[in-house]
């Protein structure tokens, strides 16, 4: 399992048990900024490996849970008229 399924699931759970609407963005964001610093907290003292680019972590989690994951990159940019 990579980190960012382990770090997904973890937020997925809590959308779940707190009834949280995956469109609520800003709540999402508050479960996946927490879930990120949870993972890089657990790595650090178990001496495992920390993410890279925490902040880029987030922004793919928050769009895989709120939006249409790594398609939402494409439709965002002018130059892709189809996907």
């Amino acid at each position: 399992m990579t980190a960012y399924d382990r770090i997904r699931s973890v937020v997925l759970e809590r959308l779940e048990r707190e009834s949280i609407d995956p469109a609520d963005v800003a709540a999402v964001s508050a479960a996946v900024d927490a879930a990120v610093a949870d993972y890089e907290r657990a790595s650090a003292v178990d001496g495992g490996f920390s993410l890279r680019d925490p902040e880029a972590m987030r922004r793919r989690v928050l769009d895989g849970v709120t939006g249409a994951g790594p398609v939402d990159q494409l439709l965002a940019r002018d130059d892709v008229e189809e996907v």
